[in-house]
């Protein structure tokens, strides 16, 4: 980022705000609020397969009101039960072992409409929480669209259409 110097020596970017300070070490509260409720992805805080806290952009991804969800158990967004505890065993297993876990899967929004998702978990290293995992949801609807679109047009382009 190309910085220039002001009148008081303070670092400033091309637009004339202040630089990011690449040297620091640490983030203030704010900026990490800011990060978390800016994030495109859906972030939040489970135990015991029960939501805690989640970021805004969680409920808008899953249609529910804010904090609407806060202590109800995850089941609510799957269509069934099977799906349920195949996502479970999986992203659980891998929590336990290796501290995280990856697993797609499709969720089910308040209007009962479904998405694709990627759910990535980690465990919350964090003293006497470490039963939590902080769970980050990535939409890829598109993406499963664009491979089913390229699926298609590989199998019109075999038979020679």
């Amino acid at each position: 980022m190309k910085t220039q110097h002001s009148k008081n020596n303070a670092e400033k970017n091309f637009n004339g705000r202040p630089a990011f300070d690449f040297n620091g070490t640490e983030l203030s509260l704010q900026e990490m609020k800011t990060i978390l409720e800016s994030s495109p992805a859906g972030i939040g805080i489970v135990q015991d397969r029960v939501i805690g806290w989640t970021n805004d952009i969680f409920y808008t991804m899953i249609g529910y009101e804010p904090g609407s969800l806060k202590g109800k158990n995850t089941r609510i967004l799957y269509a069934d039960q099977k799906e349920y505890d195949r996502v479970g065993r999986e992203l659980y297993s891998n929590v336990d072992k290796y501290g995280n876990g990856l697993v797609e899967t499709r969720l089910v929004r308040k209007d009962g409409t479904f998405f694709d998702c990627r759910i990535r978990a980690s465990k919350f290293a964090h003293g006497k929480t470490s039963d939590r995992i902080i769970v980050v949801i990535t939409d890829i609807s598109e993406l499963k669209l664009l491979q089913i679109q390229l699926q298609q047009a590989q199998k019109m382009e075999a038979i020679g259409v």
